[in-house]
This record gives C-alpha cells, sequence and structure tokens, in this order.
C-alpha cells in the first residue's frame, strides 16, 4: 500500500484546475439527501464537523440547518475557497488523521462526504476512523461514503479516448487485484485525470471494521438512488453501486 497516497493526492487537490472544478458543485448526491431529509428534524441541535469539504458544497444545504458549523479539509487552498464563499462560517485546514484540536465528543454530527475518506492510504484510514469516533459525541452520527471494491469489474471495458494508456494500466492493475481477491485496494480509476490514487474497498470488511471501532445502528444507502440497503449481509453484491453512503451511531 502506497504510504505517499495521502501527500500525492494532496497536490491534486490543491490544484487551481481541482479547487475551481469543486467551486461549481453544489448538488447533494441522492443519498446525501435522503440523509439529511433523516436528521433534518435533529440537525437543529446539533454541533456538526464537516470533513473535506471541499470547495464548500455540502456547506450550502447543511449549515443553514445546524446549530454550530466547521467545516475542515487537508487542502489549505479548498479552504480559501470556502472562506471566500461563505463568509461567517468557521473553516479550517485540519486532517482527519490527526484532529488534537478538538475535544473528546466535540460534534454531534460528523460528515464526511463525496468518498474523502478514499484518498488516504489503508493504515490512515484506520487513524481517521478513530479520530471520528474520538471527537463525535456518543450517541452522535457518522455519516461517510466509499468507494465499492466490487464495482471494479466495471473497469474491464478500456475506453477508446486520450487516456486509452492510462484505461489499460487500470485493466491491468484492476485484474491484478481481481486475482488476489483482496477485500480492499487502491487505483488510480480515472478521477481528476487518473491523477488520483483511490481507495475501494468490500461493504462486508467496512461493516465489520466499523463494528470493531464502536460505531453502532449502521445503515447503507445506494450512491446512485440513495435506496437504503436492506438485507445487509448481502451488501457486497451491489457491484454495479461505484459507492455507498454510511451513516451510523457513534
Amino acid at each position: 500500500m502506497n504510504n505517499d497516497m495521502g501527500a500525492t493526492n494532496r497536490e491534486v487537490y490543491q490544484s487551481k484546475g481541482t479547487v475551481e472544478s469543486y467551486r461549481q458543485e453544489e448538488r447533494l448526491q441522492p443519498a446525501e439527501q435522503n440523509i439529511l431529509e433523516l436528521l433534518k428534524e435533529k440537525l437543529f441541535f446539533m454541533k456538526m464537523l464537516d470533513i473535506g469539504v471541499g470547495a464548500g458544497r455540502t456547506t450550502v444545504h447543511f449549515a443553514p440547518l445546524v446549530k454550530e458549523y466547521l467545516g475542515i479539509d487537508f487542502s489549505p487552498n479548498m479552504i480559501k475557497a470556502c472562506q471566500e464563499r461563505f463568509a461567517g462560517l468557521s473553516f479550517q485546514t485540519l486532517d482527519a488523521r490527526s484532529m488534537e484540536a478538538f475535544k473528546d465528543g466535540a460534534f454531534d454530527f460528523i460528515l464526511f462526504s463525496y468518498n474523502g475518506i478514499d484518498y488516504i492510504n489503508h493504515e490512515d484510514r484506520a487513524k481517521a476512523l478513530k479520530e471520528i469516533k474520538r471527537v463525535g459525541k456518543p450517541g452522535g452520527f457518522f455519516c461517510f461514503s466509499t468507494h465499492h471494491l466490487g464495482y471494479i469489474k466495471n473497469f474491464r471495458q478500456v475506453s477508446l479516448n486520450r487516456n486509452i494508456i492510462h484505461s489499460w494500466h487500470r485493466l491491468t492493475q484492476v485484474n491484478d487485484v481481481i486475482r488476489s481477491q483482496m477485500p480492499f485496494a487502491v487505483i488510480r480509476d480515472g478521477g481528476e485525470d487518473f491523477k488520483v490514487q483511490t481507495y475501494y474497498i468490500m461493504p462486508s470488511l467496512q461493516l465489520t471494521a466499523l463494528h470493531q471501532m464502536g460505531f453502532s445502528d449502521i445503515r447503507i444507502f445506494l450512491g446512485t438512488t440513495g435506496k437504503e440497503v436492506t438485507g445487509l449481509s448481502g451488501v457486497d453484491l451491489y457491484t454495479q453501486e461505484r459507492w455507498l453512503y454510511y451513516l451510523c451511531r457513534i
């Protein structure tokens, strides 16, 4: 596993082009919209931490509804974009793997959207989840999205476009991952023009990890439609879903 993965991805999310692209995004994904509706009556009483806030896509929707809002991102340029867009709201450049600035149990609701957790390596992912558990208030909510490893079989078709070489390399890597039968993997899946390395995980492994860390009442929502999954024992089979949203109690 590439220990420099986080640093490499941080450079991409620092770039002017990526920041500007994120500035244009304001719509919630279907799962995010459904989760917002589920929590809507509670949000007014909640202190929210929005991790991986980017240029403020989720800020637009959640900040007006919560008691107190704070957005953080490991990219200073993303935070600068948020500060320019949302005067009066609080944003900090901070890494989810190391949130010593916050006391234990500081936040009622923690959101890590847009698969932000997938741009750090396997070991550091566990650190981030432990930090989230620590700074979240017991009984509060944690929501995040992550890529579904079962989806990578859909990358076996090589697109005939200007990224044909990258697509071919991706195909080779995907075949290696499938043969290895590992329950997680990091691949260059095409995100940000193949510049970023992205973590994919089987939902069954993600569920186990969350339970082991003490998260509870875990619910899963499909990335494409926002529909909640029933019968979690078979969630690995949703291979047409590139990513899934998890909502759990802290």
